[in-house]
């Protein structure tokens, strides 16, 4: 999915369950190529999101 996908999904969540921290965990970027500028991409996107909406 692309990182705009899992940010909509997951402002979804986060809205739904009103969530006021979020833990962000995924594969070390030693083991998954792009892994933390795709991480970053969702996180960047996922805030804008829940900022813009509340």
């Amino acid at each position: 999915m692309t990182p705009d996908e899992i940010a909509a999904k997951a402002s979804e969540f986060v809205r739904a369950n009103e969530i006021a921290t979020l833990n962000v965990a995924g594969p070390r970027e030693s083991s998954r190529d792009g892994a933390a500028e795709y991480s970053r991409q969702v996180v960047t996107r996922l805030i804008a999101l829940v900022i813009h909406t509340t």
